[in-house]
């Protein structure tokens, strides 16, 4: 499959998964009262915070797959790596259970059991795509990606309709999950699991913590100001903030899917020294996301009363916050190539820098906001800000390295 067909189907996906996860969301917003929205963005948020515990073995096999496959024609020895790769990350992702337990502990115990059950299992189908991706078959990879994402939505939304409980949307998702898993199996001709030694493990986390430090501080700037609601305002704050950022987030998510074949088409490109292509990459890329998120970003806006009103019957009141979130996502995903290329250039240690020095700024606004009891739309001024300063260190780095790069080859 070629990148522009990729493309398609990766958007073609998203699309029909996002229509979906937005009827989801719609049937939830609907049913759901504002505090109970805030528990369930509690435990989505809990959810997220989980790959942390991996301390940076996805992020080392996402830079050295593509190597191996760039300076060797041995596939057995790129499946052994992988399989290693896999029992870590799998191994780990079981003792990350015991941490998410002690998050979700006040939760019912079936619906904590659905939700580990499901955790468990959402590893494997992770890093198989991830295989199949780094070996650039994509077709592969967009059939476990369909039935994962199209599945989930759609089993939560049938479970919902039979009984209104939050515990019922976990329990399609379980669902999703189990058929996921068996047709990544499939694919995959079984899973093979070794016990790797500890100097493959070392090497493993070696080049891939350094970008886990990125991820973490990024992840921690995506979240930090819902964790200041979540600590210093009132469930129906976070209930109000959750819903106009998850909302607006899927613009974001959008742009993450049409990213997904370029930046795999860029790690193999930086691999190989080719950065005349690289900088075609990226500016293509970019290009098509603007305009792309731009189109979404006029139609959401413009929609967002009418849903709000005659839909939802709820957050009438949040339209400028969801205004100023928009313009969170749309920075959000301008900045995405630019750090794809940093981190497989091997410029790690500099993304980190940037993003310390964003993080504290944005902890410390935050900080001001919580203080003074402001508005929780100030939690989102202080993003934007912060995301517009992260935005022009990124582009001025990458501007100056793609140049030297080019003179040197």
């Amino acid at each position: 499959m070629n990148i522009n067909k990729a493309v398609k189907y990766n958007l073609l996906i998203t699309l029909v998964s996002k229509g979906l996860s937005f009827l989801l969301f719609i049937l939830l917003a609907k049913t759901l009262s504002i505090k109970e929205y805030g528990e369930l963005t509690y435990i989505l948020m809990v959810l997220t915070i989980m790959p942390v515990l991996h301390f940076g073995c996805s992020n080392g096999a996402i830079i050295t797959l593509p190597r191996i496959l760039s300076n060797s024609n041995d596939t057995e020895e790129y499946k052994s790596y992988f399989e290693r790769f896999n029992s870590v990350s799998n191994i780990i992702q079981l003792f990350s259970c015991l941490i998410l337990i002690l998050f979700i502990q006040k939760n019912s115990l079936p619906l904590i059991v659905v939700i580990i059950a499901s955790f468990l299992l959402s590893k494997y189908i992770e890093n198989v795509q991830l295989f199949f991706n780094s070996k650039m078959e994509f077709y592969k990879a967009n059939q476990i990606k369909a039935l994962d994402l199209i599945l989930k939505p759609g089993l939560a939304i049938l479970c919902l309709f039979i009984n209104d409980d939050i515990l019922y949307v976990f329990i399609g998702y379980l669902i999703s999950s189990c058929l996921s898993f068996t047709l990544s199996l499939y694919l995959m001709k079984g899973a093979r699991f070794h016990l790797p030694g500890l100097p493959y493990v070392h090497s493993l986390f070696n080049v891939g913590f350094i970008i886990y430090l990125t991820w973490l501080l990024d992840l921690a700037f995506r979240s930090i100001d819902r964790w200041f609601i979540a600590s210093f305002y009132t469930e129906h704050d976070l209930g109000v903030y959750g819903f106009t950022s998850n909302l607006s987030l899927n613009i974001w998510l959008l742009a993450i899917s049409f990213f997904g074949p370029y930046s795999q088409l860029l790690y193999k490109q930086v691999a190989s020294g080719d950065f005349e292509s690289v900088k075609e990459t990226v500016t293509l890329a970019n290009n098509k996301v603007f305009k792309f998120v731009a189109m979404l970003s006029l139609i959401s806006i413009s929609l967002y009363p009418i849903f709000t009103e005659y839909f939802i019957g709820k957050y009438q009141q949040s339209f400028y916050l969801f205004f100023l979130l928009v313009i969170v996502s749309v920075l959000l995903s301008v900045n995405n190539m630019y750090i794809y290329y940093i981190v497989s250039s091997g410029r790690t240690l500099i993304l980190l820098k940037i993003q310390l020095l964003i993080l504290l700024l944005n902890v410390t606004l935050n900080c001001f906001v919580a203080y003074w009891n402001g508005d929780i739309s100030y939690f989102a001024y202080a993003t934007i800000l912060s995301l517009v300063i992260y935005h022009l260190f990124l582009r001025f780095f990458y501007s100056n390295d793609i140049l030297k790069r080019k003179l040197v080859s």
